[in-house]
């Protein structure tokens, strides 16, 4: 569900996974933006004779999704101080005001198009300087080479078959991310073939993340299939699989491996498996609940709350148990998973989790945030300062086990 990229964007932020942006010196960003800028207002055949050099050299260094979804509501204006029209915002103290509808990182590219006849490319970079930073001049430059890449896909599709055919690592990778970063489904096939054909680390990581956003029912087919003609390659496409079947049915080539006599076989099959929405997956969750091993609780607690209606009211009791769990890190996953089902149960744990200076990092922001979705307020507890020797997260605390008294478990 909704928290499941937390660790993801927890290592993006901290530079260890795919999308985390290169690092340039703030000079270099600013002339890298100019430059992209200069493009995105070439008109016709002038910008499409431009776009190789914008896709191989000057988008270099610009991926950074994860941070630019975590910014992307709080710009009420990207480039000047002028409200725009177009992005109305709510009433309140600047500091606190959010758009009355979701922004996303994509509106930072119009707000630069509604000023180009006022501000030239050079005065927009330190518009943007002034206003904010250099990341945040990074968000804007890679919003502008996107932007225009996407409107010149005719030139560009040519370009990515050609760095997908090559032998250089980084040529492949940078074709898999302009596969990713504009959503081209028609590539899956192509990028299904690189993942499975081409071992290099850093190729897998851009496949990986390719295979994430494409979510294709030839994707998913193919990786099924690869398991189903040899069960141990299930291990492989664990990080792939579990992310693109959410909210699908399970697999029956997947579904048999529960059952398989290797551990790690039935282990990767339960993680893959984890948050598909299927009837069928019921009696696993029963037994994979009352396992020895804690991963394998750890998914029963993960797969039981994927369910939904009379299949979740099936396996309800199975993974209520799972919050008094003797691992810490299978009571975390019940009690953050449990919440979205919005049960009472789950509060007490939470506070007791709220205290525990021990919980791991991973599971601080999806905690705090299960608070927020079972009881409607977070409490201004604040997750950077752990545990409760801080008066915010005291006080916090407090309100949640008022909280609590008022809604007993059901």
């Amino acid at each position: 569900m909704k928290m499941v990229m937390v660790s993801v964007v927890v290592a993006a932020i901290a530079g260890t996974a795919a999308g985390a942006p290169t690092y340039k010196p703030p000079e270099e960003q600013r002339k890298q933006f100019v430059a992209i800028e200069t493009i995105a207002r070439l008109k016709g055949d002038a910008q499409k004779n431009q776009v190789p050099r914008l896709y191989r050299e000057l988008s270099d260094g610009l991926r950074s999704f994860f941070v630019e979804a975590i910014l992307s509501a709080h710009f009420d204006t990207f480039v000047t101080d002028d409200p725009n029209p177009k992005h109305p915002f709510s009433s309140g103290p600047r500091s606190g005001r959010r758009p009355t509808a979701p922004r996303t990182p994509e509106d930072y590219a119009t707000d630069i198009d509604d000023v180009t006849e006022k501000m030239t490319p050079e005065e927009v970079a330190d518009a943007i300087l002034k206003k904010h930073n250099e990341l945040v001049l990074r968000i804007g430059a890679r919003q502008r080479c996107m932007q225009t890449l996407a409107g010149n896909l005719d030139v560009l599709r040519p370009l990515i078959v050609q760095d997908l055919k090559s032998a250089d690592a980084r040529e492949i990778r940078r074709g898999l991310e302009a596969i990713n970063d504009l959503h081209l489904v028609d590539f899956d096939d192509a990028v299904v073939d690189i993942y499975l054909a081409d071992h290099r680390k850093d190729v897998q990581v851009s496949a990986r993340s390719a295979l994430w956003m494409l979510s294709t029912e030839k994707t998913i087919a193919r990786l099924v299939a690869d398991v189903e003609k040899e069960p141990t390659r299930i291990v492989r496409h664990e990080q792939v699989l579990n992310l693109i079947l959410r909210e699908r049915p399970a697999p029956p080539a997947i579904l048999r491996l529960l059952d398989s006599k290797d551990a790690t076989i039935r282990a990767a099959a339960a993680d893959v498996l984890r948050y598909c929405a299927d009837e069928s997956l019921v009696p696993h969750v029963r037994k994979l609940a009352k396992a020895d091993d804690a991963k394998l609780r750890a998914s029963a607690a993960y797969m039981g709350c994927a369910q939904e209606g009379e299949a979740y009211a099936k396996v309800r009791e199975a993974v209520l148990p799972l919050l008094t769990d003797a691992d810490m890190n299978v009571r975390c996953i019940a009690a953050i998973s449990l919440a979205q089902h919005k049960e009472p149960a789950a509060a007490p744990v939470l506070l007791e989790l709220w205290g525990d200076k021990n919980v791991p990092m991973v599971h601080q922001i999806a905690i705090t945030s299960a608070v927020r979705q079972l009881t409607g307020d977070s409490y201004g507890y604040q997750p950077a300062h752990w545990g409760p020797d801080n008066e915010p997260n005291f006080k916090a605390m407090v309100k949640l086990r008022d909280w609590i008294r008022e809604h007993p478990a059901r």
